[in-house]
C-alpha cells in the first residue's frame, strides 16, 4: 500500500507546483494602436471653411525620451499647406497617450485600451472627454474594414468660448481611418473631414 501512495502524493505534488507555476496570458492592449517606427498613414483632408483640400502624411520617424522619464516614438506630420509639425507618442499596457512637445505636460489626447462601447476616459480634464459609442465595419479610400470604433470626443471651456468636438473611426491594428474635426476657438473656426487613402504598418 505505502508503494502506492507515495508515488500518488507526488504525482499530486507535481501537479499542484505546476499548475500554479503557469504564467498567466497578459494581454497587450496596446498592439491595437500601432507605433512601430517606419510606420506610416497618408489622409486625405477636406476643410470646409476654407474649401481647401490637403494631404497629410504622418510617418513614425524614431524615438525620444519625454520629461518624465517615459520612452515617445516620434509622429512626424506633413501637410500640402502648413509647416512639419511632430507629435510625439507614449504607448504603455493599456493606455496610449499623444504629447505635442517632449515635455509631458502637453498632453493632447489619450486612447485607452481595450476599445469597447460605452468605454470612456478624460483627456486634459474633466471637462474634455472620449467615448467609445459605436462599432461597425467602415469603408474608407484605403480599403474595407470590418471592426472600426467610432470615439466621440467633446470639449468646452467655460463660458464655452472653446470648443472642440471630434468623431474619430479607429480601427484595431490600423488606426484613425476617417474622423471629422470641429473646432472654434478666439478668431479660430475649423471644420475638417479625414479619410485614411493609403497606410503601411511595420511590424
Amino acid at each position: 500500500m505505502k508503494k502506492l501512495i507515495i508515488p500518488l502524493l507526488l504525482a499530486i505534488y507535481l501537479l499542484s507546483t505546476s499548475s500554479s507555476c503557469k504564467k498567466t496570458p497578459v494581454t497587450e492592449f496596446n498592439k491595437e494602436f500601432p507605433n512601430t517606427i517606419g510606420t506610416w498613414w497618408k489622409y486625405k483632408v477636406y476643410d470646409s471653411i476654407n474649401s481647401q483640400l490637403d494631404t497629410i502624411t504622418i510617418t513614425i520617424v524614431g524615438s525620444a525620451k519625454l520629461s518624465n522619464g517615459e520612452t515617445a516614438t516620434i509622429w512626424q506630420i506633413k501637410s500640402l499647406f502648413n509647416i512639419v509639425d511632430t507629435n510625439y507618442v507614449y504607448s504603455g499596457n493599456n493606455i496610449v497617450i499623444d504629447y505635442h512637445y517632449k515635455d509631458a505636460s502637453t498632453l493632447l489626447k489619450k486612447y485607452i485600451f481595450p476599445l469597447n462601447i460605452g468605454s470612456n476616459w478624460v483627456n486634459l480634464n474633466y471637462a474634455d472627454t472620449s467615448k467609445v459609442t459605436l462599432k461597425n465595419a467602415i469603408n474608407v479610400i484605403a480599403g474595407n474594414f470590418t471592426e472600426s470604433y467610432l470615439i466621440k470626443r467633446d470639449y468646452k471651456s467655460f463660458p464655452g468660448y472653446n470648443v472642440f468636438k471630434e468623431d474619430e473611426f479607429f480601427v484595431p491594428n490600423v488606426g484613425v481611418v476617417k474622423k471629422s474635426i470641429f473646432v472654434i476657438t478666439l478668431g479660430t473656426l475649423i471644420n475638417q473631414n479625414w479619410e485614411l487613402v493609403s497606410y503601411l504598418k511595420r511590424q
